[in-house]
């Protein structure tokens, strides 16, 4: 029977080494070993970062100028991690990372100048919007889910109070707020004003709490969650997530991936069903955080699919508009006596004193207005006295 090491997991998947792999490479691969010493990742993540700053403030229509774009980029990078920093009594990221500071926001700069940042936004608004919209999730997945396993859940797992340390309650949470913390910030701050008129106010998902059901933050409690599930032997599980760990929960959860990935080679000759084995993991980290990567993709994904999809569909036909009726006949107006009688009807039997009439001018005032008496002349002088 073959040696169990301490380190080995139950399940191997070569496409999972193979992805963990290609990240590891990007993580740790620079622009140039001595002028730019910086991993492609990051610089992948900076310019995600820098085009997601520029959509939140408004796209093409915003009218932020250079520093107020850099501080709401620093918000979009640090916003997250700032919390959860706050909630754990950590030190903030931002006072500890210097250098990330100065690289992000030169970034944004050489974005903000070049025009290349402007480009990104037309291009969003264009027929390769889904295809953006899904690198751009597929970023997303990679670096969260590699910040919620190396920083939130390590932070956790380290924070002094032991109910703390061991609460699984208190990664999911920590793991939603680093994914999905910044859309809250938005809404306190009202960030995504296009004037660039922040305020301090209460947040629309207060008053509407189905407001938080956004993929981010859900995403964000999902990770942890799988990645605990797959990295935690038995031996390790604490009371909190101890249910999951139990015989009837593991025979269950082996069978199921024994499916997808091929057993390790340090676990062939065993004499034990894989559902008994409770010392040993499933996965690896390093395979542990591609599934959780391509899990938080799945959340992002969806939705994106979903919106497209529906933008495409057409529009429901309009109700045919109703056809105007045919018109109402007047009514015949009533005929006069004259008009009945053929003396009106014909020009020429009217009488010649008639024609006479007719062929007189109007006068200008009626004959029945009746005249008004002018005044008598007043008489000058003094009036005389009748002598008796």
């Amino acid at each position: 029977m073959a040696e169990v090491a301490s380190s080995d997991p139950i399940f191997a998947s070569y496409i999972l080494a193979t992805a963990a792999d290609l990240t590891e490479v990007l993580a740790r691969t620079h622009i140039h070993s001595t002028f730019a010493p910086i991993a492609v990742l990051s610089l992948i993540h900076a310019v995600r970062i820098s085009h997601g700053t520029r959509l939140l403030s408004g796209g093409t229509q915003s009218r932020l100028r250079l520093f107020q774009s850099l501080v709401l980029n620093l918000i979009v990078l640090f916003g997250g991690s700032t919390v959860v920093a706050l909630l754990l009594g950590a030190p903030l990221p931002i006072l500890i990372s210097p250098l990330s500071v100065g690289f992000y926001s030169l970034v944004h700069a050489v974005l903000f100048f070049s025009g290349v940042g402007s480009a990104l936004l037309r291009a969003h608004a264009s027929p390769l919007a889904l295809a953006m919209d899904l690198g751009l999730a597929a970023v997303d997945a990679v670096c969260r889910s590699e910040a919620i396993a190396n920083y939130a859940l390590t932070q956790v797992k380290q924070h002094t109070n032991p109910a703390v340390a061991h609460s699984l309650f208190a990664q999911l949470i920590v793991g939603a707020l680093l994914s999905g913390g910044v859309p809250l910030l938005v809404g306190v701050f009202h960030l995504n004003s296009p004037t660039g008129l922040w305020s301090f106010g209460t947040p629309p998902w207060v008053f509407n709490p189905s407001l938080l059901l956004y993929p981010d933050l859900l995403g964000g409690a999902v990770v942890p969650l799988v990645f605990l599930c797959l990295t935690t032997s038995g031996a390790e599980a604490s009371s909190s997530f101890a249910f999951l760990q139990a015989a009837p929960v593991r025979q269950a959860t082996t069978s199921i991936l024994s499916r997808f990935f091929a057993v390790h080679p340090s676990i062939v000759d065993k004499e034990k069903p894989l559902g008994h084995i409770h010392s040993l993991p499933y996965l690896s980290q390093r395979e542990a955080k591609a599934v959780s990567a391509l899990v938080l993709y799945m959340i992002l994904a969806l939705p994106i699919v979903l919106r497209h999809l529906a933008s495409k569909a057409p529009a429901p036909p309009k109700p045919p508009k109703a056809k105007p009726g045919p018109k109402p006949k007047p009514k015949p107006e009533a005929k006069s006596l004259e008009a009945k009688s053929p003396e009106a009807k014909s020009p020429e039997a009217k009488s010649p004193e008639a024609k006479a009439e007719s062929d007189k001018p109007e006068a200008i005032s009626s004959a029945t207005e009746t005249p008004t008496a002018s005044p008598a002349p007043r008489k000058r002088g003094r009036p005389r006295k009748n002598l008796p």
